[in-house]
């Protein structure tokens, strides 16, 4: 199971929770309040927190224990960069504290280097909408690590 599909089964079957994912693990809450746990920097973890929070609990466990059991290189959405102009400096990137596409380089100028330079394909189509008057038939989507 993907992060994104998990997210969306909480969407629909809990929508007044929210999914959080920070510091190796991602959280089902309810406000602060933490209703479950599933771990991201290993498989076969997760808890209950607060199961009373949860209006269908056998069906978030099950999607949780489906999640916790998925190899940790397959939860991930595919990324690509997204080139919109030739050259090395042609190629969308985001600002993640507020949101500005901008474009640039995919070098990265060490780790505090906040800009985002790759999307997978849900980020892309918000994207595309935002930006409808790129053509995006022109537009090169390079997988990451080719």
């Amino acid at each position: 199971m993907k992060y994104s599909e998990f997210k969306a089964t909480v969407k629909i079957n809990e929508p007044q929770m929210s999914v959080e994912r920070r510091k190796g693990c991602l959280y089902v809450m309810q406000g602060n309040r933490v209703a479950m746990t599933i771990y991201t920097d290993r498989m076969y973890e997760m808890r209950m927190d607060n199961a009373d929070l949860l209006d269908k609990p056998k069906l978030m466990y099950s999607g949780a224990a489906d999640l916790a059991a998925t190899p940790l290189h397959d939860r991930e959405e595919p990324k690509y960069y997204v080139q919109v102009i030739p050259g090395v400096s042609g190629f969308l990137t985001q600002n993640p504290v507020d949101g500005a596409l901008s474009i640039g380089s995919t070098d990265k100028w060490g780790p505090c280097d906040p800009l985002k330079t790759r999307f997978n394909e849900a980020e892309l189509e918000d994207i595309k909408e935002r930006l409808p008057q790129i053509n995006w038939d022109l537009v090169d989507l390079i997988p990451e690590g080719k």
